[in-house]
């Protein structure tokens, strides 16, 4: 009984995050096109990869990087 339980949980869990992902995309964007500042450290190779691969456009962004000197704005 505990399992059956346990299993409609986790069944009810599961149809809940599909539709809020799904309700997520559907969502229209504030912005389109962002600016990121960065530095040219090691910690921002997932922003350059991400850029490179084309993720941002794939979801609707277009994105400019610039490198900065420090972290003063």
């Amino acid at each position: 009984m505990a399992a059956r339980g346990a299993r409609a949980v986790a069944l009810g869990a599961t149809a809940f995050i599909g539709l809020s992902s799904s309700l997520a995309i559907a969502q229209e964007l504030e912005k389109e096109e962002l600016k990121f500042g960065f530095i040219k450290l090691t910690d921002m190779a997932p922003l350059a990869i991400a850029y490179e691969k084309g993720y941002f456009e794939d979801e609707g962004l277009y994105v400019t990087l610039e490198v900065q000197a420090n972290w003063k704005v």
